[in-house]
């Protein structure tokens, strides 16, 4: 696995971000009483497409804090992956078979947690690990609904509809579709409670 930073990252939503066989990984870096701390986020897709996060956690970092710019953001890039191999990767190799995962950073704003879900629907539409839309759109929805409710979002629909760039109505009846044909439990359980921030989505 490279880390990589973002060409764009205002495309994908994240500072950082790598792949690893069928596991996203983002970073988010804040800079948090004078340091700067990042965000691990990772979720894996099942061979079924089925996707979820399943490791989250949160690292200060020991480059300077003076500003951000490109040499800033070069020399957080060289942290981030010096961090990789001897600590993250051992940690979600553990952690990428258990039922519950590694979940042990802070509680984001929603707002993070819905940039960082976005983040995690493109990159993983882009290695098509939900599958084909075209052949199963139930299913395709009820996966990337799953990845979203992951994050411990209560706007699902909200999150879906800003992410495809479609109606929150259309995203409601391709939700209703999924949990009829019995694709979305009622009560999808996640490894974090929910999000306070942000108004639910009524059928979320």
């Amino acid at each position: 696995m490279t880390i990589e930073l973002l060409a764009s990252q205002r495309n994908i939503g994240c500072d950082f971000h790598a792949t690893w066989g069928r596991i996203v990984l983002t970073i988010e870096v804040k800079q948090e009483h004078g340091v700067f701390v990042s965000y691990w986020f990772a979720s894996k897709a099942g061979q079924q497409g089925d996707v979820a996060v399943f490791f989250e956690l949160r690292l200060p970092l020991i480059t300077p804090v003076n500003g951000w710019g490109d040499e800033e953001e070069k020399r957080l890039l060289v942290e981030c992956s010096g961090l990789f191999a001897p600590f993250i990767k051992p940690l979600l190799e553990q952690y990428e078979h258990t039922p519950l995962g590694l979940i042990a950073g802070e509680r984001l704003s929603h707002e993070v947690r819905t940039v960082q879900a976005i983040a995690h629907l493109r990159l993983h539409t882009s290695l098509q690990h939900f599958g084909d839309n075209s052949k199963n759109l139930n299913l395709f929805t009820a996966h990337q609904y799953q990845l979203v409710k992951s994050f411990g979002l209560g706007t699902v629909i909200e999150t879906l509809s800003k992410f495809g760039n479609v109606e929150k109505s259309t995203i409601t009846r391709r939700v209703t579709r999924a949990r009829d044909a019995g694709l979305i439990e009622k009560s999808f359980k996640t490894r974090r409670p929910r999000s306070q921030e942000g108004k639910p989505d009524e059928q979320a």
